[in-house]
């Protein structure tokens, strides 16, 4: 891993936290439901104007791709807004110290994936560091 993607990953790390946190901030106060529309509401407000200033280059580079592109894209928007749903509904019914580890077991699944739908090479290196992770989650979540 380069020096650049390690330092972004821990950039992503720390707002994920920061975000858990404000999550079950937001989750003491609204319904999941309503968290999760709120969140997708503010979002829409503020990258409005970066939707705008970047429809010519994202529509040109749709129409150069592949046409299963956006198929890709939609999956990934689906399945994401659908985990960030019942990761708020988990969040609302239990601690944060315990379903965000709990969630935070995807590597696991996502590991599996890459491996049979990816093609990823398998190594020990990458399934024992995976169950590590994964282990090191569980002991959290008792």
């Amino acid at each position: 891993m380069s020096n650049t993607a390690f330092v972004f990953s821990l950039l992503a790390i720390f707002c994920w936290a920061l975000g858990a946190l404000f999550d079950k901030f937001a989750v003491l106060h609204l319904s999941p439901t309503t968290t999760f529309f709120a969140r997708f509401y503010l979002i829409f407000v503020l990258i409005f104007p970066f939707l705008i200033l970047q429809w010519d280059r994202t529509r040109q580079s749709f129409l150069q791709l592949d046409r299963n592109v956006p198929l890709f894209v939609l999956g990934s928007v689906v399945f994401t807004m659908a985990g960030l749903y019942f990761y708020y509904h988990a969040l609302s019914g239990s601690e944060a110290s315990k379903v965000v580890p709990l969630c935070s077991t995807y590597p696991l699944v996502a590991f599996l994936m890459a491996l049979v739908f990816l093609g990823e090479t398998f190594t020990l290196n990458k399934l024992l560091g995976t169950l590590l992770v994964v282990g090191g989650i569980f002991c959290l979540t008792r």
